[in-house]
């Protein structure tokens, strides 16, 4: 008996005699008996599936449903930016930050502050007068090496405006608008002539104004009016001697063209008042029939290195912080992606004035 017993608990049977040893839990069984018969095993193994389905079903739902919480939290500081409107006082900007289109960003170094054309310098001044400019009994003037001598007789200038005259159909008092724009258009060298005029002032507007559409607010409000006309003022001169007045208008490249058309119409008025309102009342009449208006639009683009070597000390901006903050950026080796789009727009957000002292003929 006790042999019979311990063999139960070893191995049974030759068949086995060469496999590994299996320990026998129940006297006289190989093994336990299968708790789960087979339908049961199938039905265990189809809920085990379903679960771990479902947990992978709800892990995903869970990671799109973060997805799109933070998407929202990113929209909502996104929205709690803030706003700002260029071209208007205040802005809508914290200190440190300037508006650039509709964006608060930080403000460029724009290195020492330099002076335009008419602003106070020496005692006087805060700026220095630099590249074609000298002080001049506290005032910054252009030196008389880059004035041209006489303008009016150089060859390139009275062939140019012959063209004009002859596009006018010969008789430039009456030209059609569409010819100006032609000309302006298809003369390939109108930049260069209109830069080459030593009384030529670039007027530059922020980004959708003045507004075009009804019901939005009038533009430009008092005190940037006072800032361009402070400034349009110190040509008053140059618009009481001049034969003809060019008003170019522009718009920046891109947008709706026909947007892109209207806005340089209404830039172009609202130049032209100002230059009324800078001459003396009884001169408004006649400073008024000098105008010849060029309808630019978005064609015949102003680039950056072209405007800085002409333009650099002769333009005028909606207040201080764009004025400096274009003279400082259009002098930079190198520019940001947001300010180099800045820039762009910019400059071509224009009006130039361009006061011609010869006769067209």
């Amino acid at each position: 008996m006790q042999t019979a017993q311990r063999s139960n608990k070893v191995v049974l049977g030759g068949a086995a005699a060469g496999s590994r040893d299996r320990e026998v839990t129940v006297p006289g069984r190989l093994a336990a008996p299968d708790p789960f018969p087979p339908p049961e095993r199938r039905t265990a193994r189809l809920l085990v599936a379903i679960t771990g389905g479902s947990a992978a079903a709800f892990a995903a739902i869970a990671f799109v449903g973060l997805q799109i919480l933070l998407h929202a939290l990113g929209g909502r500081m996104e929205d709690n930016k803030p706003e700002c409107t260029e071209g208007t006082t205040p802005d809508g900007c914290p200190d440190g930050l300037v508006c650039m289109g509709r964006t608060c960003s930080v403000e460029p170094d724009y290195g020492p502050a330099r002076c335009d054309v008419g602003d106070p310098c020496g005692a006087k001044g805060t700026c220095t007068c630099d590249g074609a400019l000298e002080c001049v009994a506290d005032s910054c003037v252009q030196t008389a090496s880059t004035l041209p001598a006489d303008i009016c007789e150089q060859t390139d200038v009275k062939d140019a405006l012959k063209q004009l005259k002859v596009a006018c159909a010969g008789n430039i008092s009456n030209c059609p608008a569409t010819n100006l724009q032609s000309f302006a258009i298809n003369y390939s060298d109108f930049d260069t002539l209109i830069a080459r005029f030593p009384a030529t002032l670039t007027v530059h507007f922020p980004g959708g104004k003045p507004p075009i559409d009804k019901g939005e607010l009038e533009w430009p409000t008092g005190v940037v009016k006072d800032f361009y006309l402070e400034r349009i003022r110190r040509s008053a001169p140059a618009f009481r001697e001049a034969r003809s007045i060019f008003v170019i208008a522009r718009s920046s490249p891109g947008g709706n063209i026909v947007r892109n058309e209207l806005f340089a119409q209404a830039r172009s008025r609202i130049v032209k008042d100002l230059v009324l309102d800078a001459v003396e009342y009884g001169e408004r009449d006649t400073v008024e029939g000098k105008f010849y208006d060029f309808i630019l639009g978005h064609k015949r683009r102003i680039d950056r290195n072209f405007f800085a070597e002409r333009f650099k000390n002769r333009f005028i901006t909606w207040d201080q912080k764009s004025r400096d903050r274009l003279l400082g950026l259009i002098s930079a080796d190198e520019l940001s992606e947001a300010n180099d789009a800045w820039v762009t727009q910019t400059i071509n957000q224009v009006v130039l004035i361009v006061p011609v002292p010869c006769e067209i003929k």
